[in-house]
């Protein structure tokens, strides 16, 4: 789809394939079999992808987000977030919400206007209804257009929060691909994969999201998928035996 601002794919590394905003593997965060190719495997205890902020992760108006996610345990777990607890800086968060809907967990997606810490949801706070299901492979999109934010969970709404009039707050934090930065009451301590993360600058339509999740393992690139820009850095990919042997793909 058109508007793609950036595209972390975890296929052996941080880069993002739109070419502007490579992530760099921190705490032991490593790679696992995907849902297409491979994808980022984080532990919980401090692992995660750290991207640094730039103007362009920024939403000037509509916004989305989508990937492929598998939970490997109970608890809550940060997908990705534009979010810093420890600053107070907010701007996009999307969560498998565990914490709040013990044994249960949904997806949930926050948007701030205001960044401040009582009010870091004073946009959305939109909480799914579909629950997950532990080591099976799941789409997810949230989306914004300035009006609404929606969740979609395998291609079908989950959820709406409207209105949601507004824009979101272009902050400096950092983006982080797992956990946050204070691993809020420490319950992000399980393991997860997430695959093809993209951001888009424009809120995707139904059928958009549809397509991506009924593409699955083809991925969203009709013809071969493109390179990764040049490493910026040394290759950090761990080689411990066990990385790659992630749950096998849940046949569609």
């Amino acid at each position: 789809p058109s508007g793609l601002i950036a595209w972390w794919s975890g296929d052996g590394h941080a880069d993002d394939y739109i070419g502007g905003n490579p992530g760099q593997l921190v705490g032991g965060a490593s790679f696992a079999e995907g849902m297409v190719g491979e994808a980022f495997s984080i532990d919980g205890w401090g692992s995660r992808v750290r991207v640094p902020s730039s103007d362009a992760l920024n939403p000037k108006g509509g916004f989305s987000i989508e990937c492929w996610f598998q939970s490997a345990g109970d608890g809550s777990a940060n997908i990705i977030g534009k979010w810093n607890m420890d600053t107070g800086d907010f701007s996009y968060i999307l969560q498998d919400n565990g914490w709040e809907h013990p044994p249960s967990h949904y997806f949930m997606f926050g948007l701030t206007e205001r960044s401040r810490m009582n009010t870091r949801f004073d946009l959305a706070n939109l909480h799914g209804r579909r629950p997950m299901v532990r080591q099976e492979w799941m789409h997810v999109a949230a989306t914004f257009d300035g009006s609404a934010a929606r969740l979609y969970v395998n291609g079908s709404l989950d959820g709406t929060w409207a209105p949601a009039t507004g824009r979101i707050h272009s902050g400096t934090a950092d983006i982080l691909i797992g956990p946050m930065l204070s691993n809020v009451k420490g319950k992000e301590t399980y393991r997860r994969i997430i695959d093809e993360l993209c951001l888009y600058d424009r809120a995707l339509t139904p059928d958009e999201i549809e397509a991506i999740y009924r593409a699955g393992a083809a991925g969203k690139s009709s013809g071969p998928r493109p390179k990764a820009p040049p490493r910026l850095w040394p290759d950090r990919r761990r080689t411990t035996p066990g990385d790659r042997g992630g749950p096998t793909r849940t046949p569609r």
